[in-house]
């Protein structure tokens, strides 16, 4: 609607003008054969641009769309020769405003194809008319191909504001085709990044609503760390208190905001790549580094959809102290144990298990180690060498301190290897 309108506009600007600049005698032309070609390419327009309605497939539309612009700017050359071409400059402005509403309707290439052919077609124009721009032009070295166009000569009349001198001639043609493709480029951008602003205004109109009921779904238990993202637009729409006070932010300041602009995970990392795909997937003991501290996590995505509207659930689980105990020992045959805040033997690896025949759970003062070793708060770094089944063992013993359950937590992570080893 936007394009059919634009061109009747243009012409009956362009009509205006030139019948104005016609009656103050700046303008010495046969008015009457210039009224009728203008009428004669509006209505031959407005014919073509009907019978667009009754294209069946998008691509003949397209094909004869492309076409109707081609002769549209055809005729508009026309127009301009009748009207002086540099003899009157002022009118080549007119070839702007097809190609901004172009910008609208149209696919960019379109676009500036047919910026392209309008600047081809004014560079006809303009050497058709002017015997001092072809001379111009071959002093420079390009080659006569004027010769194959019919009808070059010389104008004998001059219009208001006329451009005069071949060197003129050439800058204003020069600066006219940058102008155009300047037009056409910003008028592209500008239809790009308003309706960019719009599908924003849109989301964000409806994100307080998708938010709110995903929420209400979805982070129902507060001691979840979890939120949920728009699958497309990678936005958070929902997240839980517990995980907004991790991150040290509010819910209210997280909502909208970019995942990674969230979840300060670096561009390669496993977590973020999992997260930006928007599939279904699980990460195990991953770091997340907050202003609070390290976080160990396990990580899951789950992809779903409610009402159409497609969205990505995450949700961060904190490993316990016994996933942590598991993590921060070789399992590789080694003597490795860890024994928590409470005393007790938090895991033991199965070859521990068969050395000492205990299990997870045991008092760990049945390690025949020094007293005290094991209390939580002693000093860091213990090694001795103990008695064990007739055989001495080097007994080295650590304190860890790590997030798990939602706290920082401590364990005790020793080790057991024949006295002499290395390890």
């Amino acid at each position: 609607m936007l394009f059919d309108t634009s061109w009747p506009v243009l012409l009956f600007l362009m009509t205006v003008a030139y019948v104005l600049t016609w009656s103050l005698g700046v303008l010495s032309l046969d008015l009457s054969v210039v009224l009728w070609t203008t009428f004669g390419l509006a209505l031959g327009y407005q014919l073509l641009s009907r019978i667009l309605d009754y294209l069946p497939s998008l691509q003949s539309v397209t094909i004869l769309h492309t076409a109707v612009n081609v002769l549209a700017v055809t005729g508009l050359a026309v127009i301009w020769t009748m009207l002086g071409g540099l003899a009157s400059p002022a009118f080549a402005m007119f070839f702007a405003l097809p190609i901004t509403a172009l910008g609208v309707v149209s696919r960019f290439s379109i676009q500036f194809g047919i910026t392209v052919y309008s600047i081809i077609a004014a560079w006809v124009v303009a050497i058709r008319g002017s015997a001092e721009l072809r001379l111009q032009l071959e002093s420079l070295g390009f080659p006569r191909l004027w010769d194959y166009l019919p009808g070059t000569n010389q104008l004998e009349f001059a219009g208001y504001g006329a451009v005069t001198g071949g060197n003129a001639q050439l800058q204003f043609m020069i600066v006219f085709s940058f102008a155009l493709l300047g037009i056409a480029a910003t008028s592209a951008i500008t239809v790009i990044l308003i309706g960019r602003l719009f599908e924003r205004l849109k989301f964000a109109s409806a994100s307080g609503e998708r938010a709110a009921k995903i929420s209400d779904s979805f982070v129902s238990d507060t001691n979840d760390l979890e939120l949920i993202l728009d699958r497309d637009e990678q936005v958070v729409i929902a997240i839980s208190p517990k995980l907004a006070d991790v991150l040290h932010e509010t819910p209210e300041s997280v909502i909208g905001c970019h995942v990674t602009s969230v979840l300060p995970f670096h561009s390669g990392h496993p977590a973020r790549r999992m997260i930006e795909s928007g599939k279904t997937g699980e990460l195990k003991n991953q770091g997340l580094t907050t202003p609070g501290g390290c976080h160990l996590l396990n990580i899951r995505t789950h992809a779903g959809s409610s009402n159409g509207y497609e969205f990505q659930r995450v949700t961060f689980n904190e490993l316990s102290a016994r996933e942590y105990a598991e993590l921060s020992i070789d399992l590789l045959g080694e003597l490795y144990g860890a024994i928590d805040g409470n005393g007790r033997l938090q895991y033991l690896s199965t070859s521990l298990q068969k050395l000492t025949g205990m299990i997870a759970g045991d008092r760990a003062d049945q390690i025949p180690m020094p007293a005290g070793w094991w209390q939580i708060g002693a000093r860091r770094q213990h090694r001795r060498t103990v008695p064990m089944n007739a055989n001495e063992y080097e007994l080295r013993l650590h304190r860890e301190e790590y997030y798990g359950d939602h706290s920082l937590t401590e364990i005790i992570v020793f080790r057991l290897q024949p006295a002499g080893g290395h390890g």
